[in-house]
C-alpha cells in the first residue's frame, strides 16, 4: 500500500518531470523567427499626439455644450470596425 509521503514524492517527480519537459519546448521554441507584416507594422505606429489633440477637442465641446453627434460618421465608423474583424 502507498502510503502518503510516497505518493506525494511520486507526484512530485512527475511534477518535475513535466517541468522540465516544457522547459524543453520552450528552449526548442527560441529557434523560431517571428517577423510582423506591413499591415501589423503600421498598427503599432499609432500617433498618439493627433489622438491626444482629438480627444481633449472632443472633451473641451462636450464641456462647452457644443459638441454634435453626427450619426453618419458614428455608422460609417462602425461600418469600417466590423468590416475589418
Amino acid at each position: 500500500m502507498i502510503d502518503r509521503v510516497e505518493l506525494q514524492r511520486i507526484l512530485g517527480y512527475y511534477a518535475e518531470v513535466e517541468r522540465r519537459k516544457s522547459k524543453e519546448k520552450t528552449q526548442d521554441s527560441k529557434d523560431v523567427e517571428v517577423s510582423l507584416s506591413e499591415v501589423a507594422r503600421n498598427r503599432t505606429n499609432a500617433n498618439y499626439e493627433d489622438l491626444e489633440n482629438k480627444v481633449r477637442m472632443i472633451k473641451d465641446a462636450i464641456a462647452r455644450g457644443t459638441y454634435e453627434v453626427d450619426p453618419q460618421k458614428i455608422l460609417k465608423g462602425l461600418e469600417k470596425y466590423l468590416s475589418s474583424r
